[in-house]
């Protein structure tokens, strides 16, 4: 899922690190040329923002996460948006995120392209300019969290917790392998691994 911070509140750095943000509308709208996000985390001084956003772009879920969200700042949400919270409901935030997350990999997960390379998710398969290569079966599950959290940073604990794969060095001869293949994956000391997107499309 590709998640993007649209927000003046310097408390959503801290909350999302390995997130995309943008400050302003000129960093928001640039943001927007040429990529599809998936999901779009704001405060309400933004909302101008992602008004505009929505009438151009629209494809995308918002959710507000601010200090107040009564009634009136509520129903100002769903004018643009999808869901409201406040910061001192960052568990429900949690849940709701995770809920989208496996409802956009539902519906978008099937086929993921890479330049020259097809990945099938169902099948499990990867083609490179039409040639299947095989991979092992860490291989797959490493490359499939990659793609799931793509444009996200993954520490080494996150993908071992969600792939099953026993060490951290069997994670680093895994991503060599990967780069090899032409997956650009970039690993940033004590955050962790991120795929870096080329023009793609998902069916």
């Amino acid at each position: 899922m590709k998640v993007i911070i649209v927000a003046k509140d310097p408390q959503f750095s801290a909350l999302f690190p390995n997130f995309y943000w943008t400050k302003n509308r000129e960093e928001a709208v640039m943001a927007f040329i040429g990529r599809q996000w998936d999901l779009v985390i704001a405060d309400f001084e933004m909302f101008g923002v992602i008004r505009e956003l929505k009438e151009k772009k629209g494809d995308f879920y918002v959710v507000f996460l601010t200090h107040t969200c009564d009634i009136f700042y509520y129903r100002k949400a769903l004018e643009v948006g999808d869901f409201c919270y406040q910061f001192n409901e960052l568990d429900k935030f949690w849940l709701r995120f995770h809920y989208l997350e496996r409802k956009i990999w539902k519906i978008r997960g099937k086929i993921f392209r890479y330049g020259d390379m097809v990945y099938n998710l169902q099948q499990r398969k990867l083609f490179k300019n039409g040639e299947e290569i095989k991979l092992t079966r860490g291989e797959y599950a490493i490359l499939e969290t990659l793609i799931k959290h793509r444009d996200t940073f993954l520490s080494k604990e996150k993908i071992m917790e969600e792939t099953d794969t026993d060490s951290p060095a069997s994670i680093k001869v895994i991503i060599s392998k990967l780069r090899k293949l032409g997956f650009k994956i970039v690993n940033r000391t004590r955050i962790g691994y991120k795929l870096i997107e080329k023009e793609e499309t998902n069916d």
